[in-house]
């Protein structure tokens, strides 16, 4: 083997070590790891629209009745999001995002028609 072709092995080497060091650490791990995310829509209105990400990254939109909770696993970098809109001529609404039981967003509004509205990246 030539010194140069040795030479060009030893920095390709020592590139790759590089990148692996710097870009596969504990970020990596983050991206395999899962989460719990749950939505939870509260107060006085009784009945609301909800519109929320679901599990797999689509919308969805439904009437409910308070209170409303919806679990589902998620993963680092995931967008989460839910609104709520009072559907009655007073209350409040309350939105709150959890991953893993602790709360991330929360968010109320208080009168006719009000929407109260969270959203989260995980796991920031």
């Amino acid at each position: 083997m030539t010194p140069a072709v040795s030479s060009l092995l030893m920095t390709i080497g020592l590139w790759l070590g590089l990148v692996v060091a710097c870009c596969g650490g504990s970020r990596s791990l983050q991206t395999a790891e899962a989460y719990r995310a749950t939505y939870e829509v509260g107060g006085t209105a009784g009945r609301v629209s909800v519109t929320y990400t679901n599990a797999a990254g689509d919308t969805e939109q439904q009437e409910v009745y308070l209170p409303w909770s919806k679990s589902f696993k998620t993963q680092y970098g995931e967008f989460l999001y839910i609104s709520a809109q009072n559907q009655n001529d007073s209350g409040t609404v309350t939105t709150t995002i959890k991953v893993n039981g602790v709360i991330q967003k929360s968010s109320s509004s208080s009168g006719g028609f009000v929407i109260a509205t969270s959203s989260y990246r995980c796991c920031e």
